[in-house]
């Protein structure tokens, strides 16, 4: 999970998991020694965080925490065959019959290969319509696109 906090911002008031989220995600260790050498802006990309965030959570005073667990063997791994794993678990039936078509192309297509596909941005997408809730996604249309906003605002 990646656990930031912002600048004003009551340290107590920060959460690192969602309490409507029924899972957070986090690199290994392995992940993250294979960061070793890279920026904290590369490190932050190659972990799915987009460009434009950064630049504002930077511009803000943001303040990213690296954040270490044990192994408690309720671990899945953050790779897109845990995501899908996360998925069928807590979302299953519709939502997860739903996202079945989607992963191969999420799984082989960036952030930035999705909105160049859809002809928007995530941002100008969530500004204009809000966050895509589990219902929303079920609601909405049938999209590589829908199914990328659900996982973005549904789980991470």
């Amino acid at each position: 999970r990646l656990v930031y906090l912002r600048s004003g911002v009551v340290t107590a008031s920060q959460h690192l998991v969602d309490a409507k989220r029924p899972v957070a995600f986090v690199a290994d260790g392995e992940s993250w020694a294979s960061s070793i050498g890279l920026s904290a802006t590369e490190i932050l990309l190659r972990n799915g965080v987009q460009q434009s965030w950064i630049d504002n959570e930077a511009k803000i005073g943001t303040r990213f925490v690296l954040a270490l667990f044990d192994d408690d063997g309720a671990i899945w791994p953050a790779t897109w065959d845990g995501l899908e794993r996360v998925v069928d678990t807590y979302y299953a039936g519709d939502i997860a019959n739903k996202m079945k078509k989607h992963w191969p192309t999420l799984r082989s297509h960036t952030w930035d290969q999705l909105e160049t596909l859809e002809k928007t941005s995530f941002s100008a997408v969530e500004e204009k319509d809000g966050q895509m809730t589990p219902e929303g996604y079920l609601q909405g249309e049938d999209s590589v696109f829908n199914a990328r906003r659900f996982l973005a605002n549904s789980l991470s």
